[in-house]
């Protein structure tokens, strides 16, 4: 019985923290390993333009030195990120763009 109660107290602290993760999405350190190529256009619309790159920084930091747009890789995930949300998302390690 009491394996039973542990087991179910695990589950549901599982489920929480799956749950906290998909409420701040954004929120953490950005992975990226490089910065985006010449030939990668799949984040253009939102901004993320590779001749318009600032280098690494912190999202907060890209919005204090005019960036529009931020790149960042978390896992499987790839996001470019501009508009009002940059400065709130509180990001580090992403790329950031004029």
């Amino acid at each position: 019985m009491q394996f039973l109660a542990t087991f179910s107290l695990f589950s549901m602290a599982f489920v929480s923290a799956v749950v906290a993760s998909d409420e701040a999405a954004f929120v953490g350190s950005c992975s990226n390993a490089a910065l985006m190529g010449d030939k990668n256009q799949n984040y253009a619309k939102e901004g993320c333009v590779s001749s318009k790159s600032k280098g690494w920084m912190s999202s907060h930091n890209c919005v204090n030195k005019g960036g529009k747009a931020y790149l960042c890789v978390q896992g499987d995930t790839t996001t470019c990120i501009s508009g009002s949300t940059l400065k709130q998302v509180g990001l580090e390690n992403g790329e950031c763009f004029n």
